[in-house]
């Protein structure tokens, strides 16, 4: 989790040096909760698809 805010702050910090630090510090975590949502989502879609096979082949999760 740390390296990824850490990579957000080096992207704000490259792309808006001149901005405030108090901006830098709201847009930086902005988008690492958005990147965090979008990786959230694609998990929970990830285990639907995953379930979903399971029932098609007529296995029940776990087993």
């Amino acid at each position: 989790m740390r390296d990824l805010e850490q990579r957000v702050s080096a992207m704000v910090e490259k792309y808006i040096p001149d901005a405030p630090d108090a901006d830098k510090v709201q847009m930086a975590a902005f988008l690492a909760c958005e990147c965090w949502n979008l990786i959230n989502e694609s998990v929970h879609d990830l285990k639907k698809e995953y379930e979903w096979a399971l029932r098609k082949r007529g296995e029940t999760r776990g087993t």
